[in-house]
């Protein structure tokens, strides 16, 4: 299967994606694959008008929690964040595990966020955006929790 992004003249095939991942044996092979391909260096950035216009909307409470806005930085789909942001995380498991541990136990310095919502949660427990049905990622809340007034 293809995954299409054409706004990024990117065509991600996914076989030829997960075949990298089983063979990833370093971060350098991660970053291979961003190169190849995500092409994260070619993705646009956003206007930091349109930016802070996300970064607006309302605050939202859906499946017992209350979600906040977020602005994405980048002009990407958000099938290839989204898929970005699965693979990243494999990353990060495989290679950071005592890191990722101490993330799970030190959960409630974590959120959760949706890449294809653009919205996060002070909730940990929760693992599906009510949204889109999307899984959700760990989210620090540590710059967040330090910048409310």
């Amino acid at each position: 299967m293809v995954i299409r992004d054409p706004q990024n003249h990117l065509n991600i095939d996914t076989i030829e994606l997960k075949n990298l991942l089983i063979q990833m044996k370093r971060w350098e092979d991660w970053h291979e694959i961003c190169d190849k391909i995500f092409k994260i260096e070619e993705w646009e950035y956003a206007e930091v008008e349109i930016m802070e216009i996300q970064k607006k909307r309302k605050v939202e409470k859906k499946g017992g929690c209350v979600w906040r806005a977020l602005a994405n930085p980048v002009k990407v789909s958000a099938q290839i964040e989204y898929l970005y942001e699965i693979c990243q995380e494999m990353a990060f498991k495989k290679f950071e595990m005592d890191a990722y541990q101490e993330n799970i136990e030190n959960i409630n310095d974590f959120g959760k966020h949706c890449v294809a919502c653009n919205v996060y949660t002070e909730t940990s427990t929760i693992y599906k955006c009510p949204f889109c049905g999307r899984k959700l990622f760990l989210f620090p809340l540590n710059n967040f929790r330090d910048n409310q007034v």
